[in-house]
């Protein structure tokens, strides 16, 4: 089970993050601060099988963890601009 999957939902946060932050938008930062730890997140879930017999516990479990940090950051850009609202610029 590869990460690659992955990759479109990475891809879609860096390039809507850009062009919204490019605009001026609330939303932009957040996307892109969300996709910065998406890609720590992904990074770890694709070294845990090699590194599995190093590090004892792995780093499967911060997968987990970084990507409920992407999904409360990206919760946050959705409260702080939230779809239809109109926005200043």
């Amino acid at each position: 089970a590869g990460s690659a999957g992955y990759a479109p939902a990475l891809l879609a946060m860096l390039i809507v993050g850009a062009l919204l932050h490019r605009r001026g938008h609330p939303a932009g930062s957040y996307l892109l601060a969300a996709a910065a730890v998406f890609l720590v997140s992904l990074t770890l879930r694709t070294i845990d099988l090699p590194l599995c017999a190093d590090i004892p516990l792995g780093t499967h479990w911060l997968w987990h963890v970084l990507n409920a940090v992407t999904l409360a950051v990206l919760l946050r850009a959705a409260i702080v601009a939230p779809p239809g609202r109109a926005s200043a610029h």
